[in-house]
């Protein structure tokens, strides 16, 4: 999706709001007139922005767009403007796609009054699925997270939580939530639960916030196809537990720096490429090193030093693992 922001309108009092959004935003925002007989085919350009603003009546948008939402993770941020810029209506993707905090943001330009109807907002609380966007949380299951959502607005109590250690506890010290330390005891409870967590755990109905801080360090032949490297990679940290999303970044030796198929990882994971040189992996110790390896790259160990760099000599949590053309490692990352 484009970064920018699309405002449409379809009369001249629509232009009007228009012009005074430019004024504030600039180059952020493109203005676009909707011609006769076109408001389908200009929403469904203006789905191809994370944020669109609409200066007309609330039915006329609801139309154009019934055909073009797909999921509260994928759609733009949709925010409908009276005429007059009198109200600003968070329509779609209000946590999510941000669209609430447009709303309040250009009624405040306007001087307008914002109206959000999103439970949580009106009820006071924050939404687990924006405290997720702000922590930069993975929700793995959006079918189970609106279930758990669901009981929220109901104002169910003691949802049951499990966190890692290094992660913030204040949020679910409300009395939404139960935070078990035990993860047995955690386990044991029925229902719906929450876990924010790396670990994928023998238990149905957990809804997963997957925290990206895991570093892939990664060794491998020149030439690897894509999937032969994800293939790999998803077979071991499924077998061993693993969320694949909680990888942030990859990390290997400077010399894999033009291979295509971790440019292709690194997309698909949403995680950041980290490139080391071989006197940089020679630093660090207390690893095992290959001769053969250390001939080859003027170090001894790719995987394993490069997880180690990556992470900031964080923890490992998958030691060296090898297949046929490729090793992997993965560390936790330092929080310190």
């Amino acid at each position: 999706m484009k970064d920018l922001m699309i405002a449409l309108y379809i009369t001249n009092n629509g232009k009007k709001v228009c012009n005074r959004l430019i004024n504030t935003y600039k180059d952020k925002i493109i203005i676009k007139k909707i011609e006769s007989n076109a408001l389908k085919e200009a929403f469904k350009e203006a789905f191809t922005y994370k944020k669109i603003i609409a200066v007309m009546s609330t039915g006329i948008v609801v139309r154009a767009i019934a055909s073009y939402i797909k999921d509260k993770t994928k759609d733009p941020a949709i925010v409908v403007i009276d005429e007059k810029g009198k109200f600003v209506i968070s329509l779609l993707s209000g946590h999510l796609g941000g669209a609430n905090e447009l709303a309040i943001d250009i009624a405040k330009v306007l001087g307008a009054t914002p109206v959000i109807t999103t439970s949580s907002d009106v009820q006071g609380y924050k939404a687990l699925d924006l405290y997720a966007k702000e922590k930069g949380y993975i929700i793995k299951d959006m079918k189970l997270y609106k279930k758990i959502a669901f009981l929220m607005a109901q104002n169910k109590k003691n949802i049951p939580v499990f966190l890692e250690e290094t992660e913030e506890k204040t949020y679910f010290s409300s009395p939404f939530f139960k935070i078990y330390k035990d993860i047995n005891a955690f386990l044991k409870r029925k229902g719906y639960k929450i876990a924010v967590t790396w670990q994928t755990l023998p238990c149905e109905n957990i809804l997963y916030l997957v925290p990206k801080k895991l570093v892939l360090g990664i060794g491998l032949h020149r030439g690897m196809s894509f999937l032969e490297v994800y293939g790999f990679i998803e077979k071991i940290l499924k077998e061993k537990g693993i969320h694949i999303e909680a990888i942030s970044s990859i990390a290997t030796i400077d010399k894999r720096k033009d291979e295509k198929c971790l440019k292709e990882l690194s997309k698909t994971l949403s995680a950041n490429l980290l490139f080391y040189s071989s006197k940089n992996l020679q630093k660090v110790t207390g690893i095992k090193t290959n001769e053969v390896v250390a001939k080859y790259h003027g170090t001894g160990n790719v995987c394993e030093a490069s997880a180690i760099l990556g992470s900031k000599y964080g923890k490992i949590i998958l030691p060296k693992t090898k297949g046929e053309k490729i090793t992997i490692c993965i560390a936790k990352e330092n929080s310190i």
